[in-house]
């Protein structure tokens, strides 16, 4: 066949270059299919769980797997701008340090940075790193931290189709990362919650396993993750709060415990007297005033919060990291104020509360006079518009006890059993068989808790003046009051029985006895004592008739 003028010839060639086109286009749109379902696939699994380290990892894995690239890393953010720690996978800490010294800005993309370290914002010493992928992680408008993806193998760089597919992740980062430190947040919360409402039971109850102060502080640590807490009050702790000119350290937990203990600081110039004048918390990782043991081992990121109630200064807390750990972020901030200030609260319930009640209970003369006067108490603290003390007899079931019982009080705006609701009562009865020293909040506006009586179950009913819940801090005071009343109750119990032991006495003074019980009585100090030997205690007491 001749090939007419301007024809090319007839090769085949020509046919060809089409078809070949076209099955590129094809294969590209096919790659870019399958890594579309590949980006689909890894942005789901990284948003699967809410624990923000296992997020964290998700995210640089995903990363390699889009790429390909051997290393990865994502460095995270200092509240002064720099990277506090990575993240890494197949990269070791040194280099992603040296990534970290990377300048980005937007995003960078680099085929071989030994070709072109001036660009890329190194120097020619640590490991080698060639081709190099760094995109930022923006998190509700602020620097999170940046995605670095890097490689050392010759010839392997990144495309296009990477960089777009890796910013697609970062973006898709940003809200698994959020979430992840919303639930973070959430469940720090709950522990410093949790914490607060412990310090709270354990300093009501009057019997701390350890020192109040001590308490507060080893909890501080313990939250905060901390190597050093220490706690400091007023040198003199009477003087008004615009009085007191100097903290002395009076509980320490982590390291240099003997260094620091003990030490004195001047409220005026110095970083813990600031904030116990203001009343607010704040971050720092140096202190005006120096503290040994404290202050001179390092600079480190350090907490300080004021333990402030009723416009007394009860003391400040320090807690301080490990050099090496993360900074505290502003988020901590909400949450040792609200520690701090329950801590405060209980440190002034502990001492108001109990002098109340104590006094209370130490001028009953029977079990009866301590259930009354417990209920007058507990109705002027809540402003309860009434409270209810029923005994239901051990003997008794709960159905039984519905209709009768032995001892009843009622405070406020009285009330006999009878006048009751049959719910209320049935909810009253029941609580004889649950589980003691546990608030039963179930009715809006009251609370109910049992406890031990000689003769069976006592039973509290507070009935509110205003229909609210009770808050977790009520029912806090509630079971620590309770336990109180059993103690007390208990202490006057054990006091009526011990005096029919043999006892012996000074009678060269004497003065009247105050209450007659059945067959039994009661003794309270008189302010002419005589000296009473009983169970290894001394005790003030007076004569009685020769019946008793």
């Amino acid at each position: 066949m001749v090939n007419g003028p301007g024809e090319a010839p007839a090769t085949g060639q020509g046919g060809h270059q089409p078809t070949s086109r076209l099955r590129d286009q094809l294969d590209l749109l096919e790659a870019a299919r399958d890594q579309m379902a590949q980006l689909v696939r890894v942005i789901v699994e990284i948003s699967s769980d809410l624990d923000l380290d296992v997020t964290l990892h998700r995210i640089v894995n995903a990363a390699r797997e889009l790429t390909g690239a051997r290393y990865g890393a994502l460095g995270i953010r200092a509240s002064d701008g720099g990277l506090a720690s990575f993240v890494h996978a197949g990269a070791d800490d040194a280099i992603a340090r040296r990534l970290g010294d990377l300048s980005v800005g937007e995003g960078i993309r680099i085929d071989d940075l030994t070709v072109d370290l001036q660009a890329g914002g190194l120097d020619a010493d640590g490991p080698s790193v060639r081709a190099l992928l760094a995109i930022p992680i923006i998190v509700r408008a602020a620097d999170f931290g940046v995605l670095y993806l890097a490689d050392d193998r010759p010839g392997h760089v990144f495309t296009d189709s990477h960089e777009s597919a890796v910013r697609a992740l970062a973006t898709a980062a940003t809200a698994a990362i959020d979430n992840a430190r919303l639930f973070e947040r959430e469940r720090e919360s709950s522990r410093w919650t949790k914490a607060s409402r412990e310090i709270t039971t354990a300093l009501l109850s009057g019997d701390p396993q350890t020192g109040p102060l001590q308490l507060i502080v080893n909890r501080a640590l313990d939250l905060a993750g901390a190597e050093q807490a220490i706690l400091l009050v007023p040198r003199e702790p009477d003087r008004p709060h615009d009085e007191v000119d100097t903290l002395v350290v009076a509980a320490t937990a982590g390291r240099y415990a003997s260094q620091v203990i003990g030490r004195q600081v001047p409220m005026d110039g110095s970083t813990t007297g600031g904030v116990a004048r203001r009343g607010l918390p704040l971050i720092t990782d140096s202190f005006q005033y120096p503290i040994e043991g404290f202050t001179d081992v390092g600079e480190r990121s350090a907490i300080v919060m004021p333990l402030i109630a009723d416009d007394a200064v009860l003391g400040v807390i320090a807690v301080a990291r490990d050099p090496h750990q993360p900074s505290f972020d502003n988020g901590y901030l909400d949450l040792v104020s609200d520690f701090a200030r329950h801590a405060a609260i209980a440190l002034a319930l502990a001492a108001g509360r109990e002098h109340a009640l104590n006094q209370e209970l130490a001028q009953a003369d029977s079990v009866y006079d301590a259930v009354l006067a417990a209920a007058e108490e507990l109705r002027r603290l809540w402003r309860a518009r009434r409270v209810l003390a029923v005994t239901f007899p051990a003997q008794r079931s709960a159905i039984e006890s519905t209709s009768r019982t032995t001892e009843f009080v009622s405070v406020g705006e009285f009330a006999q059993w009878a006048d009751l609701p049959s719910q209320t009562r049935e909810l009253l009865a029941a609580l004889r068989d649950g589980d003691l020293l546990t608030p039963n909040t179930t009715k809006p506006g009251t609370a109910a808790i049992a406890l031990q009586h000689p003769e069976g179950v006592l039973v509290v009913w507070i009935d509110l003046a205003e229909q609210r819940p009770f808050t977790l801090e009520d029912q806090t005071l509630l079971t620590v009051l309770a336990g109180r009343l059993g103690q007390g109750r208990n202490g006057c119990i054990k006091l009526t029985s011990s005096v029919r032991q043999p006892w012996r006495c000074n009678t060269r003074s004497w003065a009247p006895p105050i209450c007659r019980m059945a067959s039994r009585f009661a003794i309270r100090p008189p302010p002419a004592p005589c000296k009473l030997a009983v169970t290894g205690t001394t005790l003030s007491t007076w004569m009685t008739d020769a019946s008793r």
